[in-house]
């Protein structure tokens, strides 16, 4: 077990041209992708080994779940191995969650050992992400719903409650060493001072999402 660590989190501080944060979705040069200003903090990383009951979806926004499929590979769009991982997930979150309905609507497999080229990045494989943010905001999980849906199934489904759940889990039997996952309990996060609207251009499931500073008398966890 290795216990709680210092580590630092890439805040936004403000933006190069003074307008709102945006970012292109893109194999643009990276000094071209975005206006972000960032600067690293020193953060306490919670480990949640040992602790994993601590924490689930409605009260923190995050939950630690055991994966007994045996999916350990990365899998092709449409093949045989894609169609039983996509099984498996579906039932899980049918199950946790009792949901009427689960859709995967996209994948992405990230690098983490070394780090993709410009020209090895596409939709379904990226290098990790290096600042907290938050993938969608509430327009952008209801366009996403019109997206996947027909007029009337969309009516009818943000009528009721929807959750859009981002599920993250190694390749292999082995534990990243390398650039692990570092998630944030929101109830943590001051709405109003820290998360701020980000434009992501070219992005054709989410085109606003969120992006995070930090005040420095919160205390993110």
């Amino acid at each position: 077990m290795v216990g709680d660590i210092i580590g630092k989190i890439n805040y936004l501080t403000t933006t190069i041209d003074g307008c709102s944060p945006w970012m292109v979705v893109s194999s643009i040069p990276t000094s071209l992708r975005s206006n972000l200003v960032q600067s690293p903090v020193d953060v306490i990383i919670h480990d949640l080994r040992g602790k994993e009951k601590s924490v689930n979806l409605d009260t923190n926004a995050l939950e630690v779940v055991k994966y007994d499929g045996y999916i350990q590979e990365e899998f092709k769009e449409g093949s045989e191995t894609q169609k039983i991982y996509y099984e498996e997930i579906i039932n899980l979150l049918k199950e946790r969650l009792g949901a009427s309905r689960v859709i995967i609507y996209h994948y992405t497999f990230r690098s983490r050992s070394s780090l993709l080229t410009d020209e090895e990045c596409n939709t379904t494989h990226r290098n990790p992400v290096f600042y907290p943010h938050v993938d969608t905001d509430k327009p952008g999980a209801q366009r996403l719903v019109e997206k996947l849906l027909s007029k009337e199934e969309a009516e009818r489904a943000l009528k009721n409650r929807i959750q859009i759940i981002n599920i993250w889990r190694p390749l292999g039997q082995h534990p990243i060493t390398e650039k692990p996952l570092a998630i944030c309990d929101y109830q943590s996060i001051d709405v109003d001072k820290d998360v701020h609207p980000l434009t992501i251009r070219g992005s054709d499931y989410h085109p606003t999402a969120r992006i995070m500073s930090r005040n420095h008398q919160d205390n993110h966890i």
